[in-house]
């Protein structure tokens, strides 16, 4: 998966329930060291060459918000129809 500007290794989990129904869909994404940095110079604040947690929660909320604009970049159907995204949610998994 690419942007012209961003490189990205990207995994796809979807998980079902004790129901056998789709209980949650995950993207873990993983970025190049050129986007990485830039990510670093806009929020590390306290200017310590690392994203402590506070820094970590304000990228994920800045992603999570400007991707969730999009449905994440996911469609899903079923029959060839659009399937309404239920609650989403964000996981706080460790970086």
């Amino acid at each position: 998966m690419a942007h012209p500007h961003i490189f990205v290794d990207a995994k796809f989990e979807a998980a079902g329930g004790a129901d056998g129904n789709l209980s949650a869909l995950r993207h873990i994404w993983r970025f190049d060291e050129v986007f990485s940095s830039s990510v670093l110079l806009d929020f590390d604040k306290n200017e310590n060459m690392t994203l402590d947690p506070p820094e970590l929660e304000a990228v994920a909320e800045t992603v999570s918000a400007s991707l969730s604009k999009y449905s994440y970049y996911t469609n899903i159907t079923i029959d060839g129809k659009a399937v309404a995204w239920g609650n989403r949610t964000r996981s706080k998994r460790p970086m």
